[in-house]
């Protein structure tokens, strides 16, 4: 902002430039989202959250694993793909506003992958739903003596999990 001194009735005056800050600008973060909770499915953390406020407005959502940013999200939600079996990951997020301005983090949930991401030979895990099929007629077992109803018993299963 500029500042003047002197100077009137038509005469020449004399300024002085005071630099300062105009006031303006979205300064504020928005708030921490929270609610933060995730769904493990084989190799993959599904993430949801409440959504954050802002004075202004909340653009996105920084998504962190650890102690680094694994990605954003336009909304209340990410998945996280593609992860090792069997292991531990923590996760956070944090809202960004329009003007850049960081939330601080959310609760963190800590999850641990499946022992197996599914479509290989591991063990299966017992806290999870599957769909069984005879890889060679394709039908779900349904009888009792373990065969798929086609004449004959099955000699190769498949698993998916749900």
């Amino acid at each position: 902002m500029a500042r003047g001194e002197g100077g009137g009735g038509g005469r020449a005056g004399h300024f002085t430039w005071t630099q300062g800050t105009s006031g303006g600008g979205d300064t504020t973060a928005p708030s921490a989202p929270s609610g933060l909770a995730a769904t493990v499915s084989g190799t993959s953390v599904s993430l949801a959250w409440k959504a954050s406020t802002d004075d202004v407005e909340v653009t996105g959502y920084q998504v962190w694993r650890g102690g680094g940013q694994v990605g954003t999200a336009s909304g209340t939600s990410f998945t996280d793909s593609g992860l090792s079996a069997s292991t531990s990951y923590s996760y956070t997020v944090k809202a960004v506003d329009a003007a850049g301005n960081v939330s601080a983090a959310s609760n963190t949930v800590t999850v641990t992958t499946s022992s197996s991401g599914g479509g290989g030979t591991g063990p299966i895990d017992t806290a999870m739903w599957y769909t069984v099929k005879n890889t060679n007629s394709g039908k779900c077992v349904d009888d009792a003596d373990g065969s798929t109803g086609n004449g004959g018993p099955a000699q190769s299963f498949t698993l998916t999990a749900q």
